[in-house]
Formats: structure tokens, sequence, C-alpha cells
């Protein structure tokens, strides 16, 4: 072998060696992060999210089917075993996403487990984070938060597409995802639609969340629990009002606000702490 050559195949080797140990470093940096993260879209990175709840588990009323089935399936993710992606759907500020927050944060004092948090915007990045995310030991939640999508929107295919790759092949990595769309999908029907097109188009907008083995709907409140939140909220906050004046004052918010949410109850909380109501 001449000496050229062999000078050629040792370059190779160093090459080789380096670019192994360039993308180690890379990996490194996404296996030791735990705890809740965000991805930064720009840098390619994980950062780590400092998060703290005003409120515990079981002021989350309304919804204790749901609570116990996400929290069954989080404790079975995390201990290594099957576990399903969950969709949570319904109305606004019912509790969907407070109620991964507040389970993971749960679930965390006990097991290693780390939740990535991703926009709707940086779904390109996806199939990145996770080609990096599936070779760590750590155990991975993606919370996609408030995701929708229009029916010919580019990002509709590439969710799809990457979770039927991820179902696959990364038993590491699970989706909780959150909308306020039965199918994810905010589908305008047409006035005058063809059987058969409307028909296809329906199975293909269902296709997206038959990518989660589990589906938990949250109803809007009603009168009664609305209020039930509100005396909650009072207890946490220590406020002493009237319970007649608080209710009243509290129904005309809800109607006022055309919203009998959770969020809607905190939201006149926190108008009564800064107002002096009679």
């Amino acid at each position: 072998m001449s000496l050229e050559k062999k000078i050629l195949i040792n370059l190779e080797k160093i090459s080789n060696s380096l670019e192994f140990l360039a993308n180690k470093k890379k990996q490194k940096e996404f296996s030791l992060k735990t705890g809740f993260l965000d991805w930064d879209c720009k840098k390619k990175k994980l950062r780590s999210l400092n998060v703290t709840h005003n409120i515990q588990l079981k002021m989350l009323l309304n919804i204790e089917e749901q609570k116990k089935i996400v929290l069954k399936n989080t404790i079975q993710f995390a201990k290594g075993y099957p576990a399903n992606n969950i969709l949570l759907w319904g109305g606004r500020g019912t509790g969907k996403s407070s109620l991964i927050s507040l389970v993971f944060h749960k679930v965390y004092k006990e097991y290693k487990i780390s939740m990535v948090e991703i926009r709707n915007s940086h779904l390109e990045n996806l199939g990145f984070l996770i080609e990096k995310l599936s070779v760590s030991k750590e155990k991975y939640i993606i919370f996609c938060d408030d995701f929708s999508f229009n029916y010919k929107e580019k990002n509709l295919s590439i969710f799809k597409n990457i979770l039927d790759g991820s179902l696959r092949k990364f038993s590491n990595i699970i989706f909780y995802a959150t909308s306020n769309y039965r199918h994810m999908v905010k589908d305008h029907k047409e006035e005058n639609p063809n059987k058969i097109l409307e028909k296809e188009k329906f199975e293909d907008i269902s296709a997206l969340s038959d990518r989660f083995g589990i589906w938990l709907s949250f109803p809007s409140f009603d009168k009664k629990t609305f209020i039930k939140v509100v005396n909650n909220y009072c207890k946490l906050y220590a406020l002493d009002y009237e319970k007649d004046l608080l209710e009243k004052k509290a129904l005309e918010w809800r109607l006022n606000r055309g919203s009998s949410s959770g969020r809607e109850a905190s939201n006149f909380i926190k108008y009564v702490i800064s107002h002096d109501i009679k």
C-alpha cells in the first residue's frame, strides 16, 4: 500500500472519529436535560422551564375521570411500560393544559421523566428533536399545547407522519396534545359537498386523532360547577366575602364573558382581589 493511500485512510479514520465525538457531545446536551423543557427553535436546543403552580391537582373540578386516566398513563410510561399518546380536547379554559402540567410535576417527583413543550409553529423541527431524544435513556413526553390545523395545512401532514414514525420506533417518547377540536382540525364544510369526497376528507381528518390511543373530552362547566370553582379559589387566596354577593357577581361575570370555565373563574377572582365588589 502506497504512503499516499495510507495517509488518506488515516485521515478518513480521524474525520470519522471527530464526527462521532461531535455527535456524541451534541447528544449529551440533550440527554442530560430533565424536567419541564421548552424547545428553542432558533438555537435548536432544549432549555429548562421553571414552572410553578398556584393550584393543586385536586382543585381541578369536573374532570375526575380524566385526572385518573392521565395520571395512570403517565406513571405507566415512567415505569417503562407501554403507554398511549393522549389527546385532550374541549372548550377553552377547561383544565386541559393545567392537568397535563400538574400530573407531570406529580410524577416527576418520584420518577425520572421529562416533558418537552413544542409549539405548532415549530413542527418543522419536530423530526430533528425526536431523532435526538430517541437515542437517550430518558423518557420524554412531548407536550403539544393548543394544537389545531386547517385541513390543507402542511403541518397537518408533517404531524401525522411524525406520529406514525414515533409509534413504530421510539419507546421512550409519547405525545400529550390539547386542542379545542375533537380531531385537531378546523374543518369548514362546503355548501354542496360531494358525499364521497366528504367521506374521504373525514377519514383523512380522523387519521390524526387516531394516532392517539386515548381521547379525553373536557366539557364546559355548568353554573353549579363554576360557582364551586370560584369558591375554591376564594379559599386558596383566603378571601372573605359574603357568599350570596360573591355568587351573584360570579354569575354576572360568567354571563358577560360568555364562558363557564375554570380560567374564567380564576380571572374573576383576580378581579375581585383588586376591586371592591358591592
